[in-house]
């Protein structure tokens, strides 16, 4: 076996690839198919920001620590209504992501709705007292989350509540009261 190198062999007068450098191949393969099916669907996106939201119970460490979850559009548009002016001006008032000002006590993820790179999820937030759960006397707001796949990622590019208040529009025109004039 003289001038072939130590990763391939002979074999009846052909030369042939060891196993090992086969079944590296294969993995390759498997992976460049596999990866795209690792990526989060719609609802885990949403599922995830507000379990993340439950735990910190703050809407910028929550935004900030989920920044993978929103478009980059998006999260610049947050990090941009943060800037009030220092005599005053356009603020966030609000908590977004629960549409309120008030304690929230649970969520509820529903299915998705798709479309081409896009995607619909309902989400249901019930206010009050997190010892309250989900009863059923407590307030609650629906809401929808708007996604669209950048880069192969379902990212959040918006919120709407209670049938059509746009988060992305509010946060523009924070930040364009905001301008200096």
């Amino acid at each position: 076996m003289v001038g072939v190198p130590p990763l391939v062999q002979r074999k009846g007068g052909r030369i042939q690839e060891p196993l090992a450098v086969r079944n590296f191949i294969w993995l390759i393969l498997l992976v460049a198919v596999a990866l795209p099916a690792l990526a989060q669907s719609p609802e885990q996106v949403v599922k995830r920001l507000y379990t993340t939201h439950r735990k910190l119970n703050n809407l910028e460490k929550t935004v900030q620590a989920c920044q993978d979850c929103f478009s980059p559009n998006f999260y610049k548009l947050f990090l941009q209504s943060l800037k009030t002016p220092p005599g005053g001006g356009d603020f966030l008032d609000y908590d977004f992501l629960i549409n309120s000002q008030d304690d929230w006590s649970d969520f509820q993820v529903g299915a998705s709705s798709l479309s081409g790179d896009t995607a619909v999820v309902p989400v249901t937030v019930w206010l009050g007292e997190s010892s309250h759960g989900r009863d059923a006397r407590q307030a609650k707001t629906l809401g929808k989350v708007y996604l669209t796949r950048l880069q192969g990622q379902y990212q959040i590019y918006d919120i709407k509540h209670n049938g059509g208040r746009s988060v992305r529009e509010e946060l523009k025109s924070i930040v364009e009261a905001n301008r200096p004039k």
